[in-house]
């Protein structure tokens, strides 16, 4: 089994809609975190770096808020004066939504590395801090990509590029559709019949709602900039 296969199949086993229930209305930390309580660098280390298998949200949580940054989250929660139920009851649901939004952009680093090879591709939280969620690298050249959600909609959009910090980055779009895929009668809506279309070769959706990125995605035509 590859590494693609791997994670496309933990993020299939993922129950979105029990998370969404259980996380989806709790917004009591939503204020910027210092850099050093970010779930960010932990997210590439477990679900990057190690490669030995990939653990639900629960046990990464408790990895997360473990050792060390227990008593960095601590020393926040007293700064900004929360109250510790508030801030216990919040970090898991914001953390959470880190969590589910990262894990569809590393499993677009999976994919990349299916068509270029382990090693040409790269992602750290020092690279996402610079904007860079991807970069893939060639031997022709060094593609710093960022990816960008958007809703359904018909107009296409290709990569465009921009200057941070003296570095060029691409930006590529993918669309999430906002519809449900089947009508009552179970054939796929129209809707999501035109996103499968648009998108064909290039994304999926798993029966649980994740959106992930097929290797074509990150084809040099794709990724370059007219």
């Amino acid at each position: 089994m590859t590494p693609l296969e791997k994670i496309n199949g933990f993020l299939s086993s993922i129950n979105l809609e029990h998370y969404r229930q259980k996380y989806s209305h709790i917004k009591l930390v939503e204020l910027d975190l210092p850099r050093d309580i970010q779930a960010i660098h932990c997210l590439y280390e477990e679900y990057w770096e190690k490669r030995d298998g990939f653990s639900g949200f629960e046990n990464f949580f408790q990895t997360y808020a473990g050792g060390n940054r227990e008593i960095l989250l601590e020393n926040f929660r007293r700064e900004a004066m929360f109250s510790r139920e508030t801030f216990y009851r919040g970090l898991p649901a914001r953390i959470y939504r880190t969590w589910a939004a990262l894990l569809t952009q590393i499993q677009g680093g999976y994919a990349a590395e299916e068509l270029y090879g382990k090693g040409n591709v790269s992602m750290s939280a020092e690279l996402d801090y610079k904007g860079i969620d991807i970069q893939i690298t060639t031997t022709e050249s060094t593609y710093n990509i960022q990816i960008k959600k958007e809703t359904l909609s018909r107009e296409v959009r290709v990569p465009w590029q921009r200057m941070k910090n003296g570095v060029p980055i691409v930006t590529i779009h993918y669309e999430v559709p906002g519809c449900d895929p089947k009508t009552s009668t179970g054939k796929n809506s129209v809707p999501f019949q035109r996103w499968m279309e648009k998108w064909k070769g290039r994304l999926d959706r798993l029966d649980n709602g994740f959106i992930i990125f097929r290797p074509q995605m990150f084809s040099p035509r794709h990724i370059t900039v007219p």
